[in-house]
């Protein structure tokens, strides 16, 4: 998993961009010069859905995030469409560029700039109906969820809370994550350890006790989910995970034990 810098996180997807550009600008020049008729839509929705493609990709190595080809993909062709639609608009009319290695280089950053803006906006709306009625969003999968979901769900709203305050994009419940979570949290009441994680999952553990815990003040029922964050967010690693910014989705699972509370939280 690649973890970089946020400058040099910005220049590595420009020139990704600026590579599927070039790219697809000769696979369509080819097309275009072998007689078939590609008009201006065609033109810009097919690099569109190759940018995201490429992009989608890209993360499958970095991430280890699967290729799925969901709503999520098809909201990013759209995005990508039209991020690539403005940027070439804006470089012909402000600086009269339209082709050469200045032109692939200023639209990988034009490309880049409002998908971000795009992303803030995705995260922004998606925190925000996760945080009313976080399963309303994922309504196709059909998940069973376990007797401590409220608790799962709070922990969820206030890791966002962290990552908000700290200008981090807010991350995504992962449905798919949430037996692996369940299992976890079963495992490390027995043996309270790293262990058995899911393939490219980071992941946080954690126990605390009903009752006066140092640090932590008062422990009951319902600050239980709050005194696992504020747990996670004084301790570095923890902390660190939380905040991490190429992590896009989060699932948790909580379960007890006598007195105490066992918590797992999975980062992708």
């Amino acid at each position: 998993m690649i973890n970089l810098p946020r400058l040099e996180r910005a220049l590595f997807w420009i020139f990704i961009h600026s590579c599927s550009i070039w790219f697809f600008s000769i696979f369509l020049a080819g097309l275009a010069s072998s007689g078939l008729g590609i008009n201006n839509i065609t033109y810009v929705f097919v690099m569109g859905l190759g940018i995201t493609s490429v992009a989608k990709m890209i993360r499958l190595k970095t991430r280890r995030i699967r290729f799925n080809v969901n709503t999520d993909f098809f909201v990013w062709v759209c995005i990508s469409t039209f991020s690539f639609w403005i940027s070439q608009i804006l470089l012909a009319s402000l600086f009269y560029i339209k082709t050469g290695l200045s032109y692939f280089l200023f639209m990988g950053c034009g490309i880049y700039i409002l998908s971000l803006i795009f992303s803030n906006i995705l995260a922004s709306k998606k925190y925000y109906f996760l945080r009313k009625s976080p399963f309303k969003v994922y309504p196709k999968m059909h998940v069973k969820y376990g007797k401590y979901i409220k608790i799962e769900t709070e922990i969820f709203n206030y890791v966002n809370e962290e990552r908000k305050k700290q200008n981090v994009h807010s991350l995504a419940w992962s449905d798919s994550l949430y037996s692996d979570a369940q299992r976890r949290a079963k495992e490390i009441t027995i043996e309270f350890a790293h262990k058995n994680i899911p393939k490219g999952c980071g992941e946080n553990i954690g126990k605390i006790p009903l009752g006066r815990v140092l640090e932590l003040g008062f422990v009951g029922r319902k600050n239980i989910a709050r005194s696992f964050v504020k747990m996670w967010m004084e301790s570095p690693g923890h902390r660190e995970n939380i905040l991490r910014s190429n992590y896009s989705s989060i699932c948790l699972g909580i379960t007890k034990l006598g007195k105490y509370y066992y918590g797992v939280q999975l980062f992708t």
